[in-house]
């Protein structure tokens, strides 16, 4: 990941109107009825796809996908206490990080994942980063 690669690979004006409106959407944050019936992500991690930035996890509880290992649309949105994430299709509710329960299970707190499920992974702090930069990188092309 470099800081001069766009976060979002360019696409039709409908795509960008639906970033936008996911935006608005994590950033009002989930309803109850939104979050409970969200799809439950366990031992996720976000990760880097190509020039997008996803999360990789067990999913269950998808609307469209079996229960299973799983890689989401673009990240969007990460709640600050990591139990949603919104992404460009959905809000997920999520269960443990793939990196705590590493950590837990190594009896190290400095375990660094460097791939997650066959995808680069990238930790919070910088996936919180990228998230904003995409969300900053949508409203400019909206607003052009």
């Amino acid at each position: 990941m470099t800081d001069t690669q766009p976060p979002l690979t360019p696409g039709p004006r409908p795509n960008l109107l639906q970033a936008l409106h996911a935006l608005e959407e994590a950033a009002a944050g989930p309803s109850p009825d939104t979050l409970a019936a969200a799809p439950l992500l366990h031992l996720w991690s976000p990760v880097l796809i190509g020039a997008d930035l996803c999360l990789a996890g067990e999913a269950t509880g998808h609307p469209h996908l079996p229960d299973g290992i799983i890689t989401t649309s673009l990240l969007l949105a990460l709640a600050q206490d990591l139990t949603w994430a919104r992404t460009f299709s959905r809000f997920y509710r999520l269960n443990r990080p793939l990196d705590a329960a590493l950590s837990e299970a190594c009896a190290s707190p400095n375990v660094h994942i460097i791939d997650a499920y066959g995808h680069q992974a990238i930790p919070v702090p910088v996936a919180r980063k990228w998230i904003e930069r995409t969300a900053e990188w949508v409203r400019a092309r909206v607003g052009e």
